[in-house]
């Protein structure tokens, strides 16, 4: 269950026949504060961008100062192509994408989520915005056939990756894993820009088949480990290590 805030704004119309300035309301935010629940937004084939803020506090709560719950969204983008343009988004559980293509409007779209995957065959364009720093996922799953597009932007995953997807950097896009994982089929990993391994010690990121796709650099934090089963893997970039091992 979630609760909606509607904000007043004032608009100025100087073009039609009836200049003026009105007062408008709208949709200003989305509240999940259901504990572990997903709340359902869709592209109903008319409506499709979420502008509002996406945010898990306690119920009738400030969007910055109320209690954090572990809730978050199940983005359903089946009818056609669904955007979230909100920066201050801030929710802290899961996001489902479970259908179609989903389109970043701004950074930080996926607010604080745990856990991101992507059903088999969905899309994520994060169309060349950051998803980093504090508001890094925590976990990334793709099922099969599924996409996540940087188009050039930056993502950084601080818990485990599972893939049987593929993820493009697109040019110069930068993609930091921090829990180790696994990236599973042939050109899964796709683009240039960067690639950096920077989990804790003992971090093991096993990837499998041939990326010949891929160009971007490759760097791999001390006491990291990429464990590969072919040389064709990591692509034809730059590889380098400051500790352990390939």
């Amino acid at each position: 269950v979630a609760e909606a805030y509607y904000d007043y704004s004032l608009t100025v119309d100087s073009t039609s026949s009836n200049k003026g300035i009105y007062l408008t309301s709208g949709l200003s935010r989305i509240n999940n504060y259901t504990l572990n629940s997903l709340y359902k937004l869709a592209n109903d084939g008319v409506n499709n961008t979420m502008s509002a803020r996406l945010t898990s506090t306690a119920k009738g709560t400030d969007a910055d100062t109320g209690t954090t719950v572990t809730a978050g969204f199940d983005f359903d983008a089946t009818l056609g192509a669904l955007t979230i343009s909100n920066a201050a988004n801030n929710y802290r559980g899961k996001t489902l994408v479970s259908g179609g293509t989903v389109q970043y409007g701004d950074s930080n779209a996926f607010g604080k989520s745990n856990l991101v995957e992507l059903a088999a065959g969905t899309v994520v364009d994060v169309n060349g915005y950051t998803q980093t720093g504090a508001n890094a996922v925590g976990g990334l799953i793709l099922g099969n056939g599924a996409s996540l597009l940087l188009k050039g932007g930056k993502y950084e995953v601080t818990g485990a990756v599972n893939s049987t997807g593929a993820i493009h950097l697109g040019l110069n896009g930068e993609l930091t894993l921090s829990g180790g994982g696994s990236i599973t089929g042939t050109g899964t990993l796709i683009g240039s820009g960067s690639i950096k391994l920077n989990g804790a010690p003992g971090t093991t990121l096993t990837i499998s088949g041939a990326n010949t796709g891929l160009t971007a650099a490759i760097t791999i934090d001390a006491d990291n480990t990429a464990s590969l089963d072919n040389f064709k893997v990591l692509g034809t970039g730059n590889i380098s290590q400051s500790g352990l091992h390939i």
